[in-house]
């Protein structure tokens, strides 16, 4: 069977997206071709020649990276330290994609592949462009808070995660471009706060399937708080998502679920680099450490406050007990 898998990535990126096409590769089925589109505007020759390397070590793997214009990408485009201007390439997918790919599977680079993708891939599209998971992020307080959020969920719909989308590309190709999405983010430039994100919602909100978050974009974070161990995840879940807390950074509050990326990790070149960076950020990065002198500090506070009301009630049933 053919798969067609898309990615977007940049030098910040790159490694990421190896440890990702790695994830995929282990878990598929022998017989499967996989056909790895990355997006790219100038990659550094030592990733693009890593990721060709695969090649050679896994069957049925096929690299095709395709080189995107960044002058196509205006600097009014919103970015930040989490988004750089490579969230965007997928929105080049119609215009760029060969006409063999009429079906393709879009990941972003901090997803894992626990399983073989073939039951997601095969995804019935019942009329719809896309397939998609709603967003694990978007909670109730969230929803209120996000102009673009809450307007579509206003009108009835669902707000989806654009990590993990299955397109019908044929039919998309026949009705949208780039230019239509592009068209679309500086209508709403002001509006927009997970820009990519958005105009896809926005411009696909009638044109997309739901699809099994659990199983197919499971937020790592989400899982952990809801009591799912690493060997749940592995049994039950096809796509795990490091959204917003990332394995290799040490800046965060780390928990079990990451051992899964670091599973691939290690089968990567950059195994050792990606190590080294995360156990040095773990000793630098003052985080953690201000975390919790923060929350000792509110636990204190609270501490007090809680003896204070105990005196106030102590001295109020005195009273009470005087007036008897």
């Amino acid at each position: 069977m053919r798969i067609n898998l898309a990615a977007s990535t940049d030098d910040k990126y790159a490694r990421y997206a190896h440890v990702m096409i790695i994830s995929a590769l282990e878990n598929k089925k022998d017989e499967d071709e996989i056909y790895f589109y990355l997006l790219h505007a100038g990659l550094n020759e030592r990733y693009l020649s890593e990721f060709k390397k695969i090649e050679d070590r896994y069957s049925g793997f096929h690299f095709c990276p395709l080189e995107v214009d960044p002058a196509r990408f205006s600097e009014k485009l919103p970015t930040e330290e989490r988004w750089s201007v490579a969230m965007y390439y997928r929105l080049m997918l119609p215009d760029i994609l060969p006409d063999e790919a009429q079906r393709i599977l879009y990941v972003d680079v901090d997803v894992i592949i626990n399983k073989p993708l073939n039951e997601l891939y095969e995804t019935d599209f019942e009329g719809k462009l896309l397939c998609a998971c709603e967003d694990f992020g978007i909670t109730e307080e969230v929803a209120k808070s996000r102009y673009m959020v809450n307007m579509i969920m206003g009108q009835g719909m669902k707000y989806y995660n654009s990590g993990v989308l299955l397109i019908d590309m044929e039919s998309l190709k026949k009705r949208y471009g780039f230019d239509d999405y592009m068209n679309t983010a500086f209508a709403l430039l002001d509006k927009l706060e997970m820009p990519d994100q958005d105009v896809i919602n926005y411009i696909h909100k009638e044109d997309i399937k739901e699809i099994d978050k659990y199983k197919y974009n499971l937020f790592a974070k989400k899982a952990y708080t809801d009591g799912m161990t690493l060997q749940m995840i592995e049994e039950k879940c096809t796509i795990t998502h490091f959204a917003t807390q990332k394995p290799w950074r040490g800046k965060f509050i780390h928990c079990e679920t990451e051992f899964l990326w670091w599973k691939y990790a290690k089968l990567t070149p950059y195994k050792e680099e990606l190590l080294s960076e995360f156990v040095d950020e773990c000793l630098t990065d003052p985080y953690v450490y201000d975390l919790i002198t923060e929350l000792m500090i509110k636990n204190k506070k609270l501490e007090e406050e809680v003896e204070l009301r105990r005196q106030i009630n102590e001295k109020l049933l005195a009273i009470v007990e005087e007036k008897k």
